[in-house]
């Protein structure tokens, strides 16, 4: 009978214990600042960031940076004292808008401080609801109709509407300042994707009535969801056509968030069953079979480009929190490659224990 030395058996216990399924995940909690009720999050970014608001101790919203390992509020603008955020970028830069309703505005803020953005030419308010990685926003906002734009710290311009709409709304934006959210037309609504250029809307998959665009990646891939006739169903607009996202087991509908799609083509929603992640590899998978037992994630909001997931969820029946979602570390090798080379590591390792054996006892050594 071949026995293993203790010191393979130790190399043996470290290489499969760091085995991990594809796709599993690790949850960790979110707790929002000291005193803070009402909290909202959304968007994650790939630091594990989110973008959250509550209201503070004097009564006011205010926004904040979330994180697992602690939440940061971020300073109000100069002469506002009410500001909720709505998505955050990889350099920690959150927006959202400053109030009151009626005369909100958008703004730039992160830890060290905050300042408006300026409207658009004639328009009365507007808010910010998306922000890409060189500080562009995207939203909407309204002077006469609604109308989405795109703007910085200096400067807002309004997206021009596509042919024979009446309005829209932003709430993507991509590195390439292309932005996503829906338009009305006629008596419906459509995504659509535009410039500052110009837009244009994205026909309606086959039999539904409506849809709108929530996120955009760098290839322009748009993610959203529309009605289908009795129900909700999530899309993948790809610039081969519109894809429509399967339902995760044992749901009736499904829907996504700003922020649900990166740049690998990963999309995040949620549905009367659960949390939900899809791929065009894995196809669609309830999030309640890729976390540790206990844990019921009802909803994900978020993906970041490195496949953290923002979502809300629950551990043994506890009230629900919002949870980063942290991918395991898929340290299983190909098994042509890695799994032989092990194989073959063992096999070398136990010739040579039974070769210098058999030399000692040649020499007639203790064994």
């Amino acid at each position: 009978m071949l026995i293993f030395p203790n010191a393979i058996r130790s190399f043996v216990a470290l290489v499969f214990s760091g085995v991990a399924s594809a796709g599993s995940y690790t949850v960790s909690v979110i707790l929002p600042p000291s005193g803070f009720t009402g909290v909202n999050m959304s968007c994650i970014n790939n630091s594990g960031q989110t973008a959250g608001y509550g209201v503070n101790g004097t009564g006011f919203a205010q926004a904040f940076i979330g994180s697992p390992s602690g939440s940061v509020t971020i300073p109000f603008p100069t002469g506002w004292a009410t500001a909720q955020s709505s998505a955050i970028n990889n350099s920690g830069q959150i927006t959202g808008f400053v109030s009151p309703a009626d005369l909100s505005k958008p703004f730039i803020g992160a830890t060290s401080g905050s300042v408006t953005i300026p409207l658009p030419a004639g328009w009365i308010l507007a808010i910010g609801l998306a922000i890409n990685s060189s500080g562009q926003v995207a939203g909407w906002g309204s002077g006469f109709t609604t109308q989405a734009f795109i703007g910085n710290t200096s400067s807002s311009t309004a997206i021009p509407f596509p042919a024979g709409s009446n309005f829209t709304e932003g709430y993507g934006i991509n590195d390439s300042g292309q932005v996503t959210g829906y338009a009305g037309i006629a008596a419906t609504t459509q995504a659509f994707i535009g410039t500052a250029a110009g837009s244009a809307v994205i026909p309606l998959p086959g039999g539904w009535s409506s849809s709108a665009g929530d996120a955009i990646n760098s290839s322009g891939q748009v993610a959203g969801y529309g009605f289908t006739g009795s129900t909700y169903q999530a899309f993948l607009v790809t610039a081969s056509g519109s894809t429509v996202i399967p339902l995760p087991p044992g749901a009736v509908e499904a829907q996504v968030a700003r922020g649900s799609l990166n740049d690998s083509g990963s999309v995040v929603g949620y549905s009367d069953a659960g949390g939900w992640i899809w791929s065009a590899a894995a196809g669609t998978q309830l999030l309640n079979t890729l976390v540790p037992v206990g844990w019921n994630i009802q909803t994900a909001y978020s993906i970041s480009q490195n496949g953290l997931i923002l979502a809300a969820g629950s551990f043994d029946g506890a009230p629900g929190q919002y949870v980063v979602l942290t991918p395991a570390v898929a340290t299983t090798p190909a098994p042509a490659a890695g799994f032989l080379a092990l194989a073959g590591t063992l096999l070398l390792l136990t010739w040579r224990l039974l070769f210098h054996r058999a030399a000692r006892r040649d020499r007639g050594d203790p064994a």
